[in-house]
């Protein structure tokens, strides 16, 4: 079969993505899965008689075009399961406390620590444009910086260091040291902020 383009796009993309490819001025294609099928990290499961999510796939309410493509395809959502304390664990060391507000998990010194370091982060979010961020009066500054630097040098406790590398590793699967600090900001600010993206509560991820 010949095509003039190739799909190996992830999840539940590669069959939206495909559905009308001519509507798309996209000509002919072929899509490929690695997998025995389609969706990527989207789907469901059950442990026991409890159905859970194996995919780990969640819309926050500010992700209105996930919304309604799912909408669109018939895709069911359902509430995150937030009963229960959030749990922190840092080696031996366990902190429990309601929702996923760090600085309510850290004690009062390190939660005064990642409130301080929060607000140092949101300054230069504030200049930065998501429709492009390389117009940042300090992008060349910002883009030649690790979180991982950034860390080392404004956050002042260990256990707000330990949440902020914590959050880099939650949110892009990386470590701190791998990711620019120009890129975690605009990361952060599109989608509406570290509260937002940290959070499943209602308003969050």
């Amino acid at each position: 079969m010949r095509a003039g383009y190739s799909d190996n796009w992830c999840g539940i993309c590669r069959p939206i993505g495909s559905e009308n490819p001519d509507e798309r001025g996209r000509g002919n294609f072929v899509v490929l899965e690695a997998r025995d099928r389609v969706g990527g990290r989207t789907k469901a499961g059950k442990i026991g008689d409890i159905s859970v999510d194996l995919g780990g796939m969640w819309m926050a309410p500010t992700q209105t075009r996930l919304k309604s493509l799912a909408a669109h395809y018939n895709v069911q959502a359902y509430p995150t399961y937030l009963d229960g304390n959030a749990i922190f664990r840092i080696g031996t060391r366990e902190r429990q406390g309601p929702r996923e507000d760090p600085s309510r998990l850290l004690g009062i010194a390190g939660g005064l620590a990642y409130l301080f370091a929060k607000w140092k982060l949101e300054r230069p979010m504030a200049r930065l444009d998501t429709n492009q961020p390389w117009a940042h009066p300090q992008a060349k500054e910002l883009d030649a910086t690790t979180v991982e630097t950034w860390i080392a040098r404004n956050v002042y406790h260990p256990l707000a260091r330990a949440a902020f590398r914590t959050i880099c590793n939650s949110l892009l699967c990386a470590e701190p040291s791998q990711v620019s600090l120009l890129f975690f900001l605009h990361y952060v600010k599109s989608g509406g902020g570290l509260d937002v993206l940290i959070s499943a509560d209602a308003g969050g991820a």
